[in-house]
């Protein structure tokens, strides 16, 4: 993050951000819609 700051791009930092950022997202995406449809 300090490397962006300061204007250095870091590549694997991001792609390590992108691919915890969507696994998450898989992850607890279907659980929140799980969860919605049932106390519909």
């Amino acid at each position: 993050m300090r490397g962006l700051i300061h204007g250095q791009p870091l590549g694997g930092e991001i792609a390590t951000i992108l691919v915890i950022s969507a696994a998450l997202v898989a992850v607890f995406g279907p659980l929140t819609m799980l969860v919605y449809r049932r106390k519909r």
